[in-house]
This record gives C-alpha cells, structure tokens and sequence, in this order.
C-alpha cells in the first residue's frame, strides 16, 4: 500500500526543481566562498546570488539574510543575538513559543536577563493588549510565532510589532511554518528579525535564514570565522543556498493558487470526520490558521495510540511538534491554552501539503474514523 503523508508542518520533501538545482550546484561551484581565487569567487558568486534572490523575496536588504544551519539555530541567534548586544534587560515572548525561542529565552534569564511570556487566550491567540502591558521600559526584545506549529493558529504578528515599534523594542517573529506560504514583507511589516527555514516549503534540510533588518544589532552565538559578516561562522553551502532560494521562489509564484487548494482539502477532512465521529473538535476553527492544519481534539483515545494504528496502515500524521514526538505529556501548548489534560492527550495534527489529493482526505477520514471506533471500542485511553 502507498503510503500516505499527511504531515507537512513537521517536514516536506524537496521539490524536483530544488533537487536539480543542488545537484548543479554541487557539481558546479565546489570552492569555498571565502577563498580569493578563481573557483571560490565562482562559489561566492553563487552564494551572494542565492542570497539577493531570497532577500527580494521579502523586501529585505541582501546583507540582511543571514545562513544558519536550521531554524533552531536562526531563532537562538535572533534572540540571543541581538539581546546580549543591547545589554540586560527583559526579552517578551508567548507561552506557545517553539522550543527554540522558548530555551534562549531561559537561557538569558540565567545569564540575568528578566523574562516575560504572555499567555495565550482559549482560542490559541495572544491578546495584542496583553503582549503590550509586557513591553516593559527595559524590555529589549520580543518574539511572537507566526504560526503556531502545532496548533496552525496565527498569531497576531502585525499588531504586536507595530506595538513594539512604537515602544522601541525589537521583534522577531518565528515564520518557519508560514515563510512562502503567507505573505511577508519587511517594507510594510513591522518585523526587525524573521525566521524562514528550508525543510518547511519543499527545500533542503539543513538550512535557514534569519532576516534581519538594517541596522539590528546581533552578537554571534557561535564563535570562528568571519562568515555571514561575523553573525554566523562556517563555510557556507552554496548548493544549500540555491535550495534554499529556489524552494521560496517556487513556493511563492504558486502560493495563492496553493492556499486555496489545500484550504479546501483541510476543510472538507474537518467536516466529513466530524459526520463520522462524535467527541472530535477541530482547534482554531473561526480564527486564521496555517493553510492545511488542522489539529483535532479526539476524545476518549490517545492520540498516541491513533498516531501509531495509522503507522500502520501507512498513513503518516503526527501529535503535534516532531521535536516532542514520543513524549507520553500532553503538549505544553494545548495545556497553555487551557485544554483540560485528558482531552489534550487525544491530540493530533494534519498537515495537507503540495502531493495530497482529494482522494488522500477519503483515505484519511474512512481510515482515522475506523481506528478511532476501533480503539474506542477496547477501551483504549
């Protein structure tokens, strides 16, 4: 049996036009960027026009993208970054942040730094008015999720970074699941810092840009070399680079024609599984969310034990972030957003992507409707 991908929000596989262009890459431009002769200046080359493609992409300025290794790496460098170069303070962020903005923020606090997390409201939101009482006269830096990554609820970015432009606070948005699926512009969006990460929109594992705005001041987290205009030491990938921008440019020039497509099929699975199931409740339903996200409430069943019975039957979703995946916990985000425990452990999370078809939703609804009455039936938590 084919199997069936539904979970697009942990990772997604390369496009064939990304794939082409890093394998002429790779075999084209093999010199190292920093070298002064003739086929490091071709690999630089390459390097710097990977780099402008992306920063048109987003009204940035070309020195403004920064390389890093994963998204991980470029949040911790958004974060941490740029408040060890304004000096102690406070750093403002929600309760349903990635773990990767969640541990710089820890991490500062041990370093001395005050930190402040907003809650989120029941409908997985922050309250713009909320975020704003946090801005307090030290506050240095704040970051809000695009998009929640498991949830798929947006965030109100654009109020809260027109908040902190007004107070003078610096703000990083995490947009790793929304980058080339949502409209960005760093000419008419109040955002200083911006995360975009390869994996999430067909490109290559392995790479991620922080977006940076002229004149942010950033202090490395890892120490060497001059690269990335000393905010990130390490060869660069020129073949990475080109996956990179070629992914985004793909993802862009069919992204309205996209979002309306997988909209679709998100919406057709929630209401036809919620004609076959009682106690199923979809999350952020009315609010803006990630195009094809869904996260559904099932309960009497663990969203484990359903995660599982799919694997079987060759059908791939998850129970929220891949980065908690195995944990026997609910997730601290629909614990956040005061989901009573029990209900929270029957989690999932859908993630339609580009090679799903509306045949893969049937699939998907007959088989999870009958693991979940079968599970219901032994009693399974």
């Amino acid at each position: 049996m084919n199997r069936l991908y539904v979970d697009h929000n942990a990772t997604t596989p390369a496009r064939p036009e990304v794939v082409e262009a890093m394998t002429e890459a790779l075999a084209r431009w093999g010199g190292n960027p920093s070298s002064p002769y003739a086929s490091g200046r071709e690999a630089r080359a390459t390097l710097e026009g990977a780099r402008e493609r992306i920063a048109a992409l987003f009204g940035a300025e070309a020195s403004g993208v920064v390389f890093t290794g994963s998204g991980t790496e470029a949040d911790n460098l958004a974060l941490s970054g740029a408040a060890r170069a304004l000096g102690r303070g406070t750093v403002v962020l929600s309760n349903i942040e990635h773990p990767a903005v969640e541990e710089p923020a820890r991490l500062l606090e041990e370093e001395g730094f005050a930190a402040r997390r907003v809650p989120v409201r029941g409908d997985g939101a922050v309250d713009p008015d909320e975020f704003a009482e946090a801005l307090v006269p030290d506050a240095r830096i704040a970051s809000l999720i695009h998009g929640q990554n498991e949830t798929g609820i947006l965030q109100p970015v654009r109020e809260v970074g027109r908040l902190c432009r007004a107070r003078g606070v610096l703000f990083h948005t995490d947009a790793a699941q929304t980058a080339g699926k949502l409209p960005i512009d760093l000419r008419e969006d109040p955002f200083d810092l911006v995360t975009i990460v390869g994996h999430k929109i067909y490109g290559p594992k392995g790479i991620a840009a922080l977006l940076v705005r002229e004149g942010v001041p950033l202090r490395p987290v890892l120490v060497g070399g001059g690269q990335e205009k000393g905010r990130r030491p390490g060869t660069e990938s020129v073949a990475l680079a080109v996956g990179l921008a070629v992914a985004l440019e793909c993802a862009m020039r069919t992204r309205e024609a996209e979002e309306r497509r997988i909209l679709g099929m998100r919406d057709r699975f929630e209401r036809a599984i919620e004609r076959r199931l009682d106690g199923v409740t979809p999350l952020g339903r009315g609010r803006a969310r990630i195009p094809g996200t869904s996260y559904l409430l099932i309960e009497w069943v663990s969203g484990g034990a359903v995660a599982e019975a799919l694997d079987r039957l060759a059908i791939e979703i998850s129970t929220g972030s891949a980065c908690h995946s195995g944990s026997p916990e609910p997730s601290p985000v629909l614990l956040a957003m005061g989901i009573p425990r029990p209900l929270a452990l029957g989690g999932i999370r859908i993630g339609f992507g580009l090679r799903n078809t509306e045949a893969d939703v049937d699939r998907l609804v007959e088989s999870l409707a009958s693991v979940v009455r079968d599970l219901r039936g032994k009693g399974a938590p």
